[in-house]
C-alpha cells in the first residue's frame, strides 16, 4: 500500500515509511529495486536508493504533501527543481544502480482551532495531544479500563500561539521498535500549560471544554507548569484540542 505502479510504467511513493520494493519499470519491464530510508512522520528527510542490474530510463513519482511550504529534493546530491505542495513530482531520467534520492519536508508547528474556539498544535502532518500518565485495571465485566494519573484539564497561553516556534520546544529521542506508543515516542513537543479551574470531569470522561480565550482576571488560576505533548497516535488517553486564557507573553513556571 505505500508504493503503487504508474501508467507511464514507472512507480509511485505515496505513503511514506520504511520500506523497499521490487517492481518492473521502463517500456521494457526491466525490474528495479527501491529502498526508502526515513524516520519520516516523525522527522523530515527521506531516502531511497536505486538498485537495478543494468540502466533503465523510468519516472520517479513522489507525493509532495499539502501541509509542506518548502519541500526539497536531490538526486545524487544534485538539487531538483522545488516541487508544489499538494502535488506528485515525476523524476523521469535514466537511472543506475546506486543512485540516491533524498527528499526533504520541512516541518514547522501550526494552531488550527477547533469547537469553543480551542486550539490543537501540529507539526508537518503529526496532531499533538497532552501527554498523560495511565493507569490501567481490569472492571467487574472483565474489561479493560485506563484512566489518568497525571493531570489532564490544562489551558495554553493565548499569547503563546502566536509565537509558537518560541514556546513551544521539539524534543527529539531515539529510535525505538515502538514509535507509536506513549514510552517509545520518538519525538515530544515541551510548553508551558496551566490548570483550567473550569475544565473537570462529567461522567468519567472531560467534561464540555470551555470558550477560549478566556482573562486570566475571571477566576483563580494556579502555577504555571512545563508540559509535554506527544503525536497523537502515541496515546490511549487524548487531550488535544486546548482551551486558551490571556496570560502576559514571557510569564514562565517558576
Amino acid at each position: 500500500h505505500l508504493w503503487m505502479a504508474s501508467a507511464d510504467d514507472g512507480v509511485a511513493a505515496l505513503a511514506y515509511a520504511p520500506s523497499s520494493v521490487t517492481a518492473k519499470v521502463g517500456d521494457k519491464g526491466r525490474e528495479v529495486t527501491i529502498t526508502e530510508t526515513t524516520d519520516y512522520p516523525f522527522r523530515q528527510t527521506l531516502e531511497f536508493r536505486v538498485d537495478t542490474a543494468r540502466e533503465v530510463r523510468f519516472p520517479f513519482h513522489l507525493r509532495i504533501p499539502s501541509w509542506c511550504s518548502n519541500p526539497w529534493i536531490s538526486i545524487n546530491d544534485q538539487p531538483q527543481t522545488a516541487p508544489q505542495p499538494g502535488t506528485v513530482a515525476v523524476l523521469k531520467r535514466t537511472w543506475r544502480s546506486g543512485d540516491i534520492v533524498r527528499v526533504k519536508f520541512p516541518m514547522v508547528l501550526t494552531v488550527r482551532r477547533w469547537h469553543e474556539n480551542s486550539v490543537s498544535l501540529y507539526r508537518g502532518p503529526l496532531l499533538y495531544a497532552l501527554e498523560i500518565e495511565e493507569e490501567w485495571s481490569v472492571n467487574e465485566d472483565g474489561d479493560r479500563e485506563v484512566r489518568p494519573k497525571s493531570r489532564w484539564n490544562y489551558a495554553l497561553n493565548e499569547n503563546h500561539i502566536k509565537d509558537l516556534e518560541r514556546y513551544f520546544k521539539v524534543k527529539t529521542g531515539s529510535r525505538t521498535n515502538k514509535p507509536w506508543s506513549l514510552e517509545g515516542a520518538p519525538i515530544r513537543l515541551e510548553g508551558i500549560g496551566i490548570q483550567h479551574p473550569l475544565w473537570q470531569l462529567y461522567n468519567e470522561s472531560a467534561g464540555p471544554i470551555p470558550w477560549s480565550p478566556q482573562p486570566s482576571g475571571r477566576f483563580q488560576l494556579g502555577d504555571l507548569e512545563y508540559i509535554t505533548l506527544v503525536p497523537y497516535g502515541c496515546s490511549t488517553l487524548r487531550v488535544s484540542a486546548f482551551p486558551t486564557i490571556f496570560l502576559p507573553p514571557g510569564k514562565k513556571p517558576q
